[in-house]
């Protein structure tokens, strides 16, 4: 992956260099680098690409997680029901 595409799935992550390289354990320097020889290692993109992923979900107990948006839909729809209800 080319260093361009790195800084654009960081963007759309909204990390910096700086939280990416503390949370896959490196330094924020070894990263930085990757930048001189336009090379970053082959795992950066899926790594990035399934926490991109991750953080559109909400995690309802008991190790589930859901997508933020269907959520937010569940949580609306619970409403209506309790108004139809009462």
């Amino acid at each position: 992956m080319e260093y361009t595409e790195f800084e654009k799935l960081l963007r759309e992550a909204k990390l910096s260099k700086k939280k990416f390289a503390e949370l896959v354990g490196m330094n924020n320097g070894s990263v930085s680098n990757w930048k001189k020889n336009d090379n970053v290692p082959i795992w950066v993109n899926s790594w990035l690409k399934f926490y991109i992923e991750a953080e559109k979900c909400v995690d309802i107990g008991d190790d589930i997680k859901i997508n933020k948006t269907e959520y937010q839909e569940l949580i609306q729809l619970k409403q209506i029901i309790r108004n139809i209800a009462s």
